[in-house]
């Protein structure tokens, strides 16, 4: 029995807001630092954040880049990852479809830096004006003359209301003042419009004069009495020369100096406490009025058992490699353990903690992975005593990484090899995470190259990466936590190119190499720019690039001495490497399991393997037990192309 049902016509009235796409404000962006996203607020029609599909396109590329449309309370913003200056392009699509407004034009220019002063906070408070200063300048260049036209500012609090502000530019070195009045505290956004391009800057307005300390002091290490040590602190809205400090005992009574003062860097707060033992540091307005934040803090203070025999800075050739500071121990301390019995923890800025050893009780050794304060603990095994010290850990050159040619395709075996350079860090100290567009982790390692012969401070290796999907990729470099300079690099794989270069077995210094160049495919490939460097990765020669009649190429050149080389190519524009090895000399070797009996007048072969010389260059003689000539002896070419010698003895004997 069928089942009854009922048709109803209806009318969906319109018009429905076709889905659409519209920025707001200005389309123009400072390339930002690695792994910032540039974010450009736009307005939706039609859809929600979520139903808009965006991709990126660098202007002259063909790989676009991810992008994404998100909420962030009332603003809707587009973010995307730039990888260069130039202009880029975003499609926005809707069910596969774009939607009205795409695609997007963003202009990415080069990047502006823009900092606050240390010590701005000192002139900040809620109701009252403020003036920030700031500079405006080029990151790559460190003269704060260089800053850039400042068109206008603006100012909005946390609750995204605008708030009347002006910017005054700074001339002769001096920074631009940006001037406002803050209604409220709290965080407050200023975008600074450097040449039409906004600058964001985030200023948090205090609700009164506040102080603070930073969490980690003195490199985590306990004070040390009748030892001075500066303290970075966090001063805002008051003056830091309305503040008093002071150093007291667990019975209130003062126990050394503590002393506040102004740096470039911002306010310190200087301790040095009498004797060992609980302390507290406190920091008071000179009026008495009450201060906001953290004022009091308390510190443990040890005895003074270890000095420094050359001071807190220690300078070290590169990163990741051992250093020795002499110390001198005191004599409460050689008494309750042996030197081998102390445990000596260090611990850095980024709290990497490494462990190190005292060495005839005269010196400490660790291998530091980053610069600035660390802090040296020593302990007794057996209990006892505890010393502490801090160190400055510099290194004459900063830590950096060069990768010049950052192009390879997939060879047909093994991973993807980058040369690069290091600087200032050993390869064993640096972490590499290499990710693909879709920001997975892809298999990479770093390997030590042959040291360069000459005088350099850099030192060359080989990043290889396993993959067998062409594409972008960025490599990040850090040591102890840290970028390098020159970190992050994007590097472009391509697919392998099916070259293939015969190189002769027979190479001798001085004469002429010709190597035939031919791919394996039916496509019509670029092949210019040879090259021949060295096993330290010098370049000693520019082959030449010779057409055959058959439409080939061959690659010529003169070794002018013997060793490991490698012979590049720009194929496609992407560099592939030939390797090729020139003998010392002259090689003449017959094979070992070729000896055997001979039969008197009666020929045989003798394989023979030859380097550093032509075969057919060679004579051979066939002579008896007395020297004499004893039959013949010729050499041979076989069809698979190796060579033999046919020997026919005259008579029996050796």
């Amino acid at each position: 029995m069928g089942v009854p049902f009922a048709s109803l016509p209806i009318t969906i009235d319109g018009p429905f807001d076709k889905p659409a796409i519209y920025p707001i404000g200005t389309t123009k962006r400072a390339l930002p630092v690695s792994g910032t996203p540039v974010s450009i607020p736009v307005k939706l029609e039609g859809i929600s954040p979520g139903e808009a599909l965006c991709t990126v396109l660098p202007m002259g590329e063909d790989t676009p880049l991810p992008a994404h449309i998100t909420s962030k309370g009332d603003k809707t913003l587009l973010d995307f990852y730039p990888s260069k200056i130039g202009k880029y392009t975003v499609q926005a699509t809707y069910l596969k479809s774009p939607i009205t407004g795409s695609p997007l034009d963003i202009q990415i220019v080069p990047p502006v830096k823009a900092e606050l002063l240390p010590g701005w906070k000192s002139h900040v408070v809620a109701n009252k004006p403020c003036a920030v200063p700031i500079i405006i300048a080029d990151p790559s260049v460190k003269d704060v003359k260089s800053h850039k036209p400042i068109t206008h500012a603006t100012v909005k609090n946390a609750f995204e209301n605008p708030v009347e502000a002006t910017i005054t530019e700074g001339t002769d070195g001096n920074p631009s003042m940006l001037q406002f009045t803050p209604k409220q505290a709290g965080p407050h956004t200023a975008e600074i419009f450097v040449d039409g391009v906004p600058i964001p800057i985030v200023i948090d307005v205090p609700e009164g004069p506040t102080v603070g300390f930073p969490t980690r002091i003195n490199g985590g290490s306990p004070f040390t009495s009748k030892r001075p040590v500066a303290i970075p602190i966090d001063v805002a809205a008051i003056e830091p020369s309305n503040l008093v400090a002071s150093v007291t005992d667990t019975k209130g009574e003062p126990s050394g100096t503590a002393e506040i003062q102004e740096t470039p860097d911002g306010p310190v707060i200087t301790v040095c406490p009498d004797k060992p033992g609980p302390h507290t540091i406190a920091i008071k307005t000179s009026n008495g009025a009450p201060l906001l934040g953290t004022s009091v803090l308390p510190i443990d203070v040890v005895p003074d058992l270890v000095q420094l025999v050359e001071g807190p800075i220690v300078s070290v050739p590169q990163l990741g490699s051992p250093c020795s500071i002499p110390i001198t121990l005191s004599p409460e301390l050689l008494t309750s353990c042996k030197p081998s019995d102390i445990e000596v923890i260090v611990c850095d800025e980024l709290n990497n903690i490494s462990t190190g050893k005292v060495v005839d009780g005269s010196a400490i050794t660790f291998t530091p992975k980053a610069t600035g304060p660390h802090s040296i603990r020593l302990s007794p095994i057996s209990g006892g005593p505890i010393a502490s010290v801090v160190v400055d850990i510099e290194t004459p050159n900063p830590p950096s990484v060069v990768i010049e040619n950052t192009t390879r395709s997939i060879p047909e075996t093994g991973p993807v090899l980058f040369p690069f350079l290091l600087e200032g860090v050993q390869p064993e100290a640096v972490d590499v995470i290499v990710k693909d567009t879709e920001s997975q982790i892809t298999t990479a390692e770093i390997q030590k190259s042959q040291p360069l012969k000459m005088e350099s401070s850099k030192i060359p290796c080989v990043l290889g990466i396993k993959t067998h999907h062409p594409g972008k990729y960025q490599a990040q470099f850090s040591v102890g936590g840290l970028p390098l300079s020159g970190s992050p690099v994007t590097l472009q794989i391509t697919s392998h190119i099916p070259l293939l270069a015969r190189v002769p077995p027979e190479i001798s210094p001085g004469e002429l190499v010709s190597i035939p160049i031919q791919f394996l495919d039916a496509s019509k490939h670029s092949v210019k720019e040879p090259k021949l460097f060295d096993e330290n990765g010098v370049l000693v020669d520019k082959p030449a690039l010779i057409d055959t009649p058959s439409g080939l190429s061959k690659m010529e050149f003169v070794p002018k001495a013997p060793g490991k080389y490698t012979a590049q190519l720009l194929v496609d524009g992407v560099p592939v490497s030939i390797p090729i090895t020139v003998p010392e000399g002259p090689y003449v070797g017959f094979e070992p399991e070729s000896l055997q009996d001979f039969v008197p007048e009666i020929a045989d072969f003798i394989p023979i393997s030859v380097t550093g010389l032509a075969p057919l260059k060679i004579d051979f003689e066939l002579t008896d037990e007395n020297n004499l000539f004893s039959g013949t002896a010729e050499l041979v070419k076989s069809p698979d192309g190796s060579y033999s010698v046919k020997a026919k003895p005259i008579h029996e004997g050796p």
